[in-house]
Parts: structure tokens; sequence; C-alpha cells
């Protein structure tokens, strides 16, 4: 296997400013669950790794005098028996697999996602990059991603003051352009509250309608993955299956580590780029300095407040009238 090129972050970060101010230089970012961590939502090898094995194994244990000895069993070695392709340096790798053992009925496993996604709101580095895909002209405005959250159309509304469309299920993948500039985000897997692909076999293939939509939309972009773990193979079919011509731009790879995932051979056929990047936010810091995006700014929000609070004044006080001028016509009668 061949090494990926490397590129600095510094340089990355300078060369999309630079396509930024290309009229037909334009990008698509597909961001992964590990953008996601900073704002609470733990990735997928901590969620296997911590999370789910420790969970099988106390559900595994039989009712015996050796209970305890048992619910102390090496959570790797558990995993090594139920999952026998289970690698403790890349525990992400058989999410799907540990998902459905763990929780084997849909229901069980939407519930948990709703779990994991309920209550988070975007972090620092999502309202950054909700900036940049709100930038005018569209250069970043396609936003490609299996993670399940809302984080990123949140951003675009809390720090852009932009509202992105969200193909959030597959009857709504007639509406994906390529001629849009707004920001649009194909969540590739579905959406936390409609029937989320989570097992091995859900994401071993895309919704037919998403597949054939997003290929249109890859015919005059590059594409940026970052803080993903290029593990999914209903991925790596639709990656393999664009024409040759698509993508006429750089792929590039951001992580801490080349990517050893199922779309590992399809970066090498596209001669991608690595970015090496331990920190999503930190990346995004720097983003925020070359692109010279100003501090999130809180007065909208805060007139939104201000005029609701007022408008309940309002009202409260035309109701005391109200109740006032009713007594004290009682009264004269």
């Amino acid at each position: 296997m061949k090494r990926l090129r490397r590129m600095a972050a510094g340089e990355f970060v300078r060369r999309l400013k630079a396509a930024s101010e290309q009229i037909d230089k334009r990008f698509a970012f597909f961001p992964g669950a590990g953008c996601s961590v900073s704002s609470g939502i733990p990735d997928a090898a901590t969620l296997v790794e911590c999370e789910w094995l420790p969970y099988l194994r106390d559900m595994c244990v039989p009712q015996s005098k050796d209970v305890e000895a048992l619910a102390k069993k090496d959570v790797d070695a558990l995993a090594k028996e139920e999952f026998p392709q289970y690698d403790p340096m890349n525990p992400s790798a058989v999410y799907g697999a540990v998902i459905e053992r763990v929780f084997p009925f849909p229901a069980d496993r939407q519930r948990e996602i709703e779990r994991l996604c309920d209550g988070k709101f975007p972090g620092f580095g999502y309202a950054v990059l909700a900036k940049q895909v709100a930038l005018e002209g569209g250069a970043f405005s396609v936003v490609l991603a299996t993670n399940f959250d809302d984080l990123m159309a949140d951003a675009l509304y809390l720090f852009a003051d932009t509202r992105p469309l969200v193909i959030q299920h597959e009857s709504l993948a007639g509406y994906i352009r390529s001629t849009r500039t707004r920001p649009i985000i194909v969540k590739l897997h579905g959406d936390h509250r409609l029937s989320p692909q989570s097992t091995a076999q859900e994401t071993a293939a895309l919704k037919e309608e998403v597949e054939r939509q997003v290929r249109t939309i890859s015919h005059d972009r590059g594409l940026i993955f970052i803080g993903y773990g290029g593990n999914d193979h209903g991925i790596k079919k639709m990656l393999e299956a664009l024409a040759p011509e698509a993508l006429p731009w750089e792929v590039f790879w951001v992580g801490r580590k080349e990517p050893q995932g199922a779309i590992r051979s399809w970066l090498d056929s596209r001669d991608a780029v690595w970015v090496e990047n331990d920190d999503f936010d930190e990346l995004m810091l720097l983003v925020k300095e070359v692109f010279e995006f100003p501090d999130p700014d809180p007065s909208r929000l805060t007139k939104l407040f201000q005029a609701c609070r007022e408008k309940q004044d309002t009202l409260s006080r035309r109701v005391v009238m109200a109740v006032e001028a009713t007594t004290d016509a009682n009264s004269s009668r």
C-alpha cells in the first residue's frame, strides 16, 4: 500500500482560502463522528470500546455463583469471541456489527442514537465550519455526512444565520441540486429521528435515489473528509461508482492518521492528500484566522429573546387592563 501524499494543516487551509476566491472551484465537506466529539457526542471507537462492549459483557453474564468474576471479564476477550474481525487498534471498524448485537431491535437502536444526539449543541469547530459552508458563492455549500446528529444544521442557523436544506430521508433526495449555492446537508445514513441506518447490513449500500443524486453534485467539486473513519462499505460503493471525471478537484483526508478503512483503496485511486490533524476544533481555529471570520455575534439571538420578552410583557399588560376594565364595569352596575 502506497503512502498518501501529505500536506501541512496550514497549507491546506490557505489553499482552501485561495479556492474560495475562484469562481469555478468548489468542494463538498464530509464530516465524520470525530467532528462531533467536542460537542458531546462520542465517536464510534469510544462507543464500541467504552460503552457498548462493556454493556454487552454485562448482558451476557450468566446467572451463576461466578457472576462477579464473569462480570469483570476482559472486554477485548469478549469482543474477539463475539466479533472475530475485531481489532482493538481500530474498534470503530466493527461499529455496525456491535450496535446490532447490543441493540438487536430497530426501536432500541433508534432510542440509543436519539440518546446520544438529543440535547447536544454545536461547539466551536462547528461554529467556524458553518461560516465556511455558508460563504457566498457556494464554494463549500455541500455537506455529505454519515452523522445522525443536527450539529451542522444547528450551527448554520445559530452562527451563520442560514437555514440549510437538510436531506434526512431518501424521499427528499429529489431536492438535491448541483446548482444550489445555499447550504445543503445530505444525511447519507438518515437522521436520528427517522430510521437511522446503523448496522453493517443497513449501511452496506446507500438508498438508490440518494446515491444517484449525490453523483450529480460530485461532478464539479473536490471532497474533504474530516473526522471520518472511512469504514462504511456503502460509502465505498458510492465513491467507486463515481465516473472518472467526477470530483475534478482535490480529495483531502483530514485526520490524525492515514486511513486504513474500507475507502482506503479508493483514496489511493484518487491520489488523495492526507492532512495530518489531531483536533477538529484546532483546525477550525486556523480556518477562522485564515478566512478572517468574525467572532460569533450573540446580538441576533439576544434581539430575538428580547423581542419575545417585550411581546410577553405587552400581552400581560393588555390582559391586566382588560381584567381591570371588566372589574370596573361590573362594580359600577
